[in-house]
């Protein structure tokens, strides 16, 4: 690739067409090369419900982990009807 026009540097990038489903990120430049990493954004639903059995204490702390690695912390309550409905990314971010 010629790195000149009219006596100036040409300044190389690239850009990637959006992919549904997909957040991209580019890193890089011309002299190191381009890295373009894809990353699914694809997520699951996760419903938690607490049940007592016998007199229900004031609220309770629900830990969401990921590969063992605490993601979200929740206190749930009698006001929250001792429920949780979230959206959790299905795959790691890298």
């Amino acid at each position: 690739m010629p790195k000149y026009k009219a006596n100036k540097a040409i300044a190389y990038t690239i850009t990637e067409d959006a992919i549904s489903g997909y957040a991209t990120e580019i890193t890089g430049d011309i002299t190191n090369g381009f890295v373009v990493k894809n990353t699914n954004t694809e997520t699951v639903s996760v419903d938690v419900t607490k049940q007592w059995v016998g007199k229900a204490g004031d609220s309770a702390t629900i830990r969401l982990l990921a590969d063992g690695v605490e993601t979200q912390s929740v206190e749930l309550n009698q006001s929250g009807s001792w429920k949780l409905e979230t959206q959790l990314y299905r795959f790691a971010k890298v």
